[in-house]
C-alpha cells in the first residue's frame, strides 16, 4: 500500500520538522552559527521529504478519483445494456432492446461501449472499428 506508506512518511516528516523547530526555538542564543545552520538544514530536508510524500499522495488520490469515476461509469453501463447474441444493446424503459449493437469484446474486456458496423461484403458479419473483432451479424430484437 504505497498510499498508506506515503501518508505515514508525510506525517512523520511533519512531526520531525515540528520537533526540530521546537528545539531551535528553545536553543540558547550562544550556540554557534554552524550548529544553527545545521538545524536549519535538517528542518529544510525534513520539510522537503514531507512535501515530496504529500505530492505522491496527491497523485495517488487523483488516480483513485479517476478509477472511481471509471467504475461509476462501468456500473451505469452495466445497468443500461444487455447481451443479445454476440453483441450488447441498450435496454429501453420497458426492458426491450433498443438501438444498434455494441462490441461484446470491447465492453467485456475494456468496459467501453463501441458500436459495431455491418460488413458490406457479407451481410451476416459485423466488425468493431476499435478492436477489429468480427462477430456473426444477426439482427437482434433491437434492430427489428
Amino acid at each position: 500500500m504505497t498510499d498508506i506508506a506515503s501518508l505515514t512518511t508525510a506525517i512523520g516528516g511533519v512531526k520531525a520538522a515540528l520537533e526540530i523547530a521546537k528545539v531551535m526555538r528553545e536553543m540558547d542564543k550562544s550556540i554557534s552559527e554552524s550548529e544553527w545552520k545545521l538545524k536549519i538544514a535538517d528542518l529544510m530536508s525534513t520539510l522537503a521529504d514531507s512535501q515530496s510524500s504529500l505530492a505522491e499522495i496527491r497523485l495517488l488520490l487523483v488516480d483513485k478519483d479517476a478509477e472511481i469515476q471509471e467504475l461509476k461509469e462501468a456500473l451505469a453501463n452495466k445497468q443500461k445494456v444487455l447481451r443479445d447474441g454476440d453483441a450488447y444493446f441498450e435496454v429501453g424503459d420497458s426492458g426491450e432492446l433498443v438501438g444498434s449493437a455494441y462490441c461484446s469484446h470491447c465492453y467485456e474486456v475494456e468496459n467501453v461501449l463501441v458500436h459495431i458496423t455491418q460488413v458490406p461484403i457479407d451481410r451476416k458479419m459485423a466488425m468493431c472499428p476499435k478492436c477489429n473483432s468480427v462477430v456473426n451479424w444477426r439482427p437482434s430484437k433491437a434492430s427489428t
